[in-house]
């Protein structure tokens, strides 16, 4: 396979000439942080504390046509952060000390990158717990993130001879795919509002805790890492295909670029049980007793909505994915459980997330795929070898067997008739698999 090598990363003319695929890209950095926490003065509802940090980090990413040097930069992050703990009202208090504890916190981050980017963000929470099993809080952040060095800076490579399925034509096209890190990328801007409830009880040995969270999140400048042959993909964003005289595909650019905007709303909860098996009679199993958690969280996305540029109209990202494939699921449900008995540790995750039914816009009638439900199971079993000399201590040695996908799902797919498209058909698609791992590990 050969490549072309772009000495100028905001060029995408096809080059002149190219070589082996041998470009090597290195990567280092080298980072400090200082922290200080103090209180400030005492305050009727309590102590007002504040803290501060200060971070500073130097990139260097160099890439390699085979032995010569091919190109390098080098980048600079320092970031300042102020914050305060302020209490407002506590328990203690005459006449207001019923409605419980209500405190304020306030933080602030200014960014400084190389190449004289400025990027200030802040946030601020309030909380307040009327009473010790209850927890209110509302927060609401800005924040501004500079893109990372690799997608910028990542050397522009041509790759001819690439087989891609254009749905436009609907014909298989070879094309020259175009990849490496984008200039001009843009700084993402984030704005966050938060509303969160936690209930915290115990019954006996048993631990528990229950939370419920809304956030709408609103972004500017999204980037989105590569580019899809899809219909809506390359309607959407045209100029990261090129066409010949003809009309066939020649070139797609997968590079990463922003978009105009995108809003999200995601309703999420969480239940979490902890807790230690004990005799009828009040004493331990066994010395340590039996330790298990259980966690049950559930992600509900309520909205994804993206505007491509200023003219463009809002695509639904939640019925029309950018991919034309399942895209993000409208609910997530992970669960996660854990026992501890003597030296063995047994973990157990199941994973699911919901079906999706997407419009085909490549098909010549209106149709649609529907992706089935679909979940997953992990199982990991740790035994922990103790010291022949000291049974109380461990030697450092632990032995893992871990089993990924134990019933070996696979993506159910079909179309609107009922029949599974071509591209779903198992010969076409890499199978989730089921996984045996055995791990030995020794901690010196």
């Amino acid at each position: 396979l050969l490549v072309g090598l772009s000495p100028t990363p905001n060029s995408v003319a096809i080059p002149e000439r190219y070589v082996p695929l041998a470009v090597v890209s290195n990567s280092s950095s080298l980072g400090a942080a200082f922290n200080a926490n103090s209180q400030l003065i005492a305050l009727p509802a309590g102590e007002l504390t504040v803290n501060a940090r200060v971070t500073a980090e130097t990139q260097h990413l160099s890439s390699a046509e085979g032995s010569a040097p091919f190109q390098s930069f080098h980048q600079s992050r320092a970031m300042a952060h102020a914050g305060a703990e302020i209490p407002i009202i506590g328990p203690d208090l005459p006449v207001v000390g019923f409605l419980g504890s209500l405190s304020m916190s306030l933080n602030g981050d200014w960014e400084w990158v190389s190449h004289g980017e400025r990027l200030p963000s802040y946030n601020y929470a309030l909380e307040w717990q009327p009473k010790g099993f209850i927890t209110v809080s509302l927060s609401r952040s800005r924040t501004r993130n500079a893109p990372i060095l690799a997608r910028t800076n990542d050397p522009v490579i041509f790759s001819p001879g690439v087989l891609v399925a254009d749905l436009v034509s609907g014909e298989y096209a070879l094309v020259t795919r175009i990849s490496g890190g984008t200039p001009d990328l843009l700084a993402t801007r984030e704005s966050e509002s938060t509303v969160h409830l936690t209930l915290n009880g115990a019954v006996g040995s048993t631990n528990g805790s229950a939370s419920i969270e809304y956030s709408s999140v609103e972004t500017a400048n999204p980037v989105i890492l590569t580019a899809y042959p899809s219909l809506l993909f390359q309607s959407l964003f045209p100029d990261r295909f090129a066409r010949d005289a003809n009309g066939r595909l020649t070139g797609i650019d997968t590079r990463p670029f922003n978009t105009l905007s995108e809003r999200r709303k995601v309703l999420r909860s969480n239940l979490h049980m902890s807790g230690l098996l004990r005799h009828s009679g009040g004493e331990e199993i066994d010395k340590g007793g039996v330790n298990w958690d259980l966690s049950i969280t559930h992600e509900w996305t309520l909205r994804d909505v993206m505007k491509p540029g200023a003219a463009a109209s809002s695509i639904d990202l939640l019925k029309t994915p950018l991919d034309a494939v399942q895209g993000a699921p409208r609910h997530r449900l992970n669960l996660e459980a854990s026992t501890t008995y003597r030296q063995m540790t047994a973990r157990f995750g199941a994973r699911w997330r919901s079906g999706a039914v997407v419009e085909d816009l490549s098909a010549s009638e209106g149709t649609s795929i529907r992706y089935a439900a679909f979940w997953t199971a992990d199982a990991e079993v740790c035994w922990t070898f103790r010291s022949i000399q000291n049974t109380d201590s461990v030697n450092g040695w632990r032995l893992f067997l871990s089993i990924e996908n134990i019933l070996n799902k696979r993506l159910s797919v079909h179309d609107s008739s009922g029949r599974t498209p071509l591209a779903f058909q198992p010969a076409f698609i890499d199978p989730v698999g089921r996984s045996v791992i055995i791990r030995i590990i020794h901690t010196l």
